[in-house]
């Protein structure tokens, strides 16, 4: 029976997909702006991986990371170091990153596991992500937009203050610098300002893994 529940939620999302394309069909023709064939082609089109995609595939790889956090402003940086494998899934259409590390907290060590689903939506226009890691049982989801060169991708995100019972607000910014190099900050709003909290460094780790004296080259 169990076997079963993939191949069942497969033809449930085909068939939730289909039914938004038909109603959206029917309301169109009543209106004579598009039938079922034009309406099937926008989808697919709609479905295609393209630049943005191909720009983020273009992070596939391991990656050495160097993590430094600010608890507050002004507080003295915890610095603690991962490493994260970047893989094209769904046909290139979404990018998952792990990341497994340990960070030092009040003299004890912890380990650190996430992952990350990254993607363009088509239909949004919009960069777009969800996060999840082993330090909570939330879902991050955030979206956004690139620049002009399509190297940095500054997202936004709304998540539940525990402690207030309220939200807290983030921007996080992405940039690939070069083949070799990215830099991932994240900010919180405070008031009308946005105060850095986490700064990510990530260096490629080339085939055989050598390590020269500064890091990972």
């Amino acid at each position: 029976m169990k076997m079963q529940i993939r191949p069942l939620l497969g033809a449930a999302v085909l068939v939730g997909a289909t039914t938004l394309i038909t109603g959206e069909v029917v309301s169109r023709q009543h209106d004579g702006e598009m039938n079922m064939e034009e309406m099937w082609e926008t989808w697919m089109k709609l479905a295609e991986p393209g630049p943005e995609h191909a720009e983020l595939a273009s992070l596939a790889g391991t990656w050495h990371q160097k993590n430094t956090h600010w608890p507050a402003p002004g507080a003295e940086p915890m610095v603690s170091e991962s490493v994260a494998t970047f893989a094209p899934i769904m046909g290139g259409r979404f990018m998952v990153e792990k990341v497994h590390g340990e960070f030092e907290m009040n003299g004890e060590v912890s380990k650190f596991e996430a992952m990350g689903i990254f993607g363009y939506d088509n239909l949004k226009e919009k960069h777009v992500f969800s996060w999840v890691d082993n330090h909570g049982t939330m879902i991050m989801n955030g979206e956004g937009t690139a620049d002009a060169t399509g190297k940095v991708i500054t997202y936004y995100s709304t998540i539940p203050n525990p402690m207030t019972g309220g939200t807290m607000e983030f921007k996080s910014v992405s940039r690939v610098v070069n083949d070799e190099r990215t830099i991932f900050e994240m900010h919180q709003k405070d008031g009308d300002s946005w105060v850095r909290n986490m700064e990510i460094v990530g260096s490629r780790k080339r085939r055989g893994g050598a390590r020269k004296k500064g890091g990972w080259h």
